[in-house]
């Protein structure tokens, strides 16, 4: 069958309707006195950082009303309002007054463990069943891109990675989080997980020879853009930011990453100046920067503008596999929307395809588990990342096939590579 709509329902979303059937049905085993434990170290340093606050607005007043931090942030400690978003006191408009404020350091700490807290730490015990185990509702067409989602509770917001900015006490409680999922007695939790699939999809869609050469030979694609827009050799760049960890290299190559990225996740050029005032650069490179970096990769910079010209004119992009998502934005007299459909409409397709690659490897992976008529179970997935339930002696098995299905879903210039971990709580599996 052809890939198209058509492969998509019958090869895709409708093969993988048991793989959500068994993550529903089994659930997650849940450990409650971890959850307690982090509970009560969440609520000692929320006040600690509450205090501070109140100390600084020369009273006390309520962090949770949007009004009144706005009062806080914009009047009390007197910084501007947000071009876009006014007087918003939301973490992506938050976060841009990190390096005029550091006061906003603390605010934002408080509000990321308040969620943290009230959606996971405290919510969890309260859905557990009789076992002790949370079963969440997969969404499996909801998202247009097909990746899945999940309600009741939404497991596809736990934080997985975390970066630099994120507070040490934060990355604790997000590492704690993940160790209150666990596997039962003589059982281990296998987790498999896809690396840097999305660039490589975009590479491969783009037919990109110099990324695409740069992967195979193993080099840090990220580190290779970079040695290639400062003219000097890779080995030397990235020897400076992986063994000598120099500053100027780390730097170059966060800014190369988030450049590269946006540009595949839709990113604007506010956003991309927000990015470089965090690293000191002047917001008004933005669009120069980016075009310098870009053209290091002129089949990326095609890939993008094609997808935009298609979109425009026809108001839907396809994901390699044939999933169709339609921007009919694309077709309407305000700029900004046409604009912002074209963002979207390359962010979908890498999306889209990414989404397909999971669901067509869980499937087979947990159709082959069936055929070997295994005990081990499919209990979660979350972003790119299967998490199977086994008994012991079922793990090597299990990881052996599991690998070797989801680097055979493509056959592409570059393999897809996949990483597996197990332990006793989810947090274990790196």
């Amino acid at each position: 069958m052809e890939f198209g709509p058509a492969y998509i329902y019958h090869n895709v979303d409708l093969p993988f309707l048991p793989c959500l059937v068994e993550m529903e049905q089994t659930g997650v085993l849940i450990d409650t006195g971890q959850l307690h434990t982090l509970s009560l170290k969440i609520e000692e340093r929320m006040v600690t950082l509450a205090d501070t606050l109140y100390h600084i607005n020369g009273s006390e007043f309520n962090l949770k009303s949007n009004t009144q931090l706005a009062t806080f942030v914009f009047d009390t400690l007197g910084l501007p309002e947000h071009k876009k978003h006014g007087r918003s006191t939301k973490r992506e408009a938050l976060e841009p007054l990190k390096t005029q404020s550091p006061i906003i350091s603390i605010l934002s700490e408080w509000k990321r463990l308040q969620k943290l807290k009230s959606t996971y730490v405290d919510a969890l015990p309260k859905m557990l069943d009789s076992e002790s185990r949370v079963h969440t509702s997969f969404n499996n067409t909801v998202v247009e891109t097909g990746r899945l989602s999940s309600s009741r509770p939404n497991l596809q917001n736990i934080p997985r990675r975390t970066d630099e900015s994120t507070p040490p006490f934060v990355v604790d409680i997000i590492k704690g989080i993940r160790k209150a999922f666990i596997a039962p007695d003589n059982h281990l939790l296998l987790a498999i997980d896809q690396a840097q699939v999305e660039f490589k999809i975009m590479a491969c869609l783009a037919n990109d020879d110099k990324s695409i050469s740069a992967i195979a030979a193993g080099r840090d694609i990220h580190s290779d853009i970079a040695a290639t827009y400062l003219g000097v050799d890779y080995d030397d760049f990235y020897r400076r930011y992986k063994k000598e960890e120099d500053p100027q290299a780390i730097k170059t190559r966060d800014i190369i990453k988030n450049v590269v990225y946006g540009a595949a996740y839709g990113q604007t050029e506010v956003g991309l100046g927000e990015f470089l005032v965090k690293n000191g650069l002047d917001p008004k490179q933005a669009t120069t920067l980016q075009l310098a970096i870009l053209g290091t990769r002129p089949k990326i910079v095609e890939w993008i503008d094609q997808t935009k010209w298609y979109v425009l004119n026809h108001g839907y992009v396809q994901s390699y596999f044939g999933r169709k998502m339609l921007y009919l934005d694309a077709f309407s007299s305000k700029r900004w929307l046409r604009e912002a459909a074209c963002r979207e409409a390359v962010n979908a397709i890498i999306q889209g395809t990414a989404a397909d690659i999971f669901k067509i490897a869980m499937t087979r992976t947990w159709q082959e588990k069936e055929r070997r008529n295994l005990r081990s179970k499919l209990i979660l997935a979350v972003h790119d990342e299967e998490v199977f339930e086994c008994p012991e002696e079922e793990v090597e098995m299990v990881q052996e096939f599991a690998l070797q299905i989801g680097m055979a879903v493509v056959d592409w210039p570059i393999p897809l590579k996949l990483s597996a971990g197990t332990g006793k709580t989810w947090s274990e599996c790196k």
